[in-house]
């Protein structure tokens, strides 16, 4: 009988621990869709990497400023488009110019996404040349 009693704790204490980290354990969510059609390629899920980035931190949710910044800067860098947003104090950039970025990066890379590649050292490479390049 003792040994029958230990058991149903061992048990009872098993699925307590497992039903605690299943609630704490919550799936993430997938990212949310791409209002657009999106150039195919290889350079496309770089892009949507970064663009997700981007549209996270233009609607108020969850980001990194290392992640907003480096999207920042590699959509600046390939498109030769730059931000008209500049950082707050703490680093942030008002969520509608975030838009406005985003839409104006949009709307390049849906004329120039599909000619993009990534060259042999990872670069990418297809674009149009920047003004005073």
């Amino acid at each position: 009988m003792a040994r029958s009693k230990t058991r149903t704790r061992a048990l009872l204490a098993g699925m307590v621990a497992v039903a605690a980290l299943a609630a704490g354990c919550s799936r993430p969510k997938p990212p949310e869709p791409l209002p657009e059609a999106r150039p195919g390629g290889e350079v496309a899920p770089l892009w949507d990497a970064r663009r997700i980035v981007v549209l996270r931190a233009s609607k108020g949710k969850t980001f990194t400023l290392r992640q907003l910044h480096q999207s920042i800067a590699f959509f600046e860098e390939l498109t030769c488009l730059e931000s008209d947003g500049q950082p707050g104090p703490y680093g942030l950039i008002p969520k509608q110019v975030l838009r406005s970025d985003l839409k104006r990066w949009d709307s390049w890379y849906l004329q120039h996404g599909t000619a993009l590649s990534i060259d042999d050292r990872g670069a990418i490479v297809g674009g149009p040349p920047c003004p005073g390049d």
